[in-house]
């Protein structure tokens, strides 16, 4: 059975159920599947996609923080999200160094059996708490005055780690 039946359903019920502003299919061949998505969190509206790798059979799904970290804020930033991701089992933040960009990522395998909907649900869940509990703290440390050590150490004890 091709890939792309057994997945479909579930992306598109997922997309049904989840409070997606809207969802554009941007690359859809034999290679992958990439869905856009704007999505609306506690803290702002993010761009979140999933990106089905077919010929490695992983699901990649990843929000960008609509926040670009200032040069000179980076390190600091880079710290915190540092420190941050250490204390979750699943998904990961990046900081693009070259250009302040701030994304939350995670990735799962799927195997022939297609997609699991619980597992889609989790990582998406997992990937926007990450973007939606950092980027209040990402936003004060790119644009404050305070010490850096101190800005970590006050952000980091807003973030709920749980």
């Amino acid at each position: 059975m091709n890939q792309l039946n057994i997945i479909q359903p579930i992306i598109e019920d997922f997309l049904n159920e989840n409070q997606i502003i809207y969802a554009i299919n941007e690359e859809k061949d034999k290679e992958r599947n990439v869905i856009h998505m704007g999505f609306n969190l506690e803290n702002g509206i993010v761009n979140t996609y999933i990106v089905i790798h077919y010929s490695i059979q992983i699901v990649e799904i990843f929000t960008y923080l609509p926040i670009q970290v200032p040069e000179i804020k980076r390190l600091q930033a880079a710290k915190l999200l540092d420190m941050v991701e250490s204390n979750y089992f699943f998904g990961s933040l990046e900081l693009n160094h070259n250009n302040g960009t701030v994304r939350s990522k995670s990735y799962f395998i799927y195997d022939e059996n297609g997609l699991s909907h619980k597992t889609l649900d989790l990582h998406f869940s997992i990937v926007n708490q990450l973007a939606n509990e950092t980027f209040p703290e990402i936003i004060k440390i790119s644009y404050s005055n305070l010490e850096p050590e101190r800005d970590i150490l006050t952000s980091l004890n807003k973030i709920n780690l749980n």
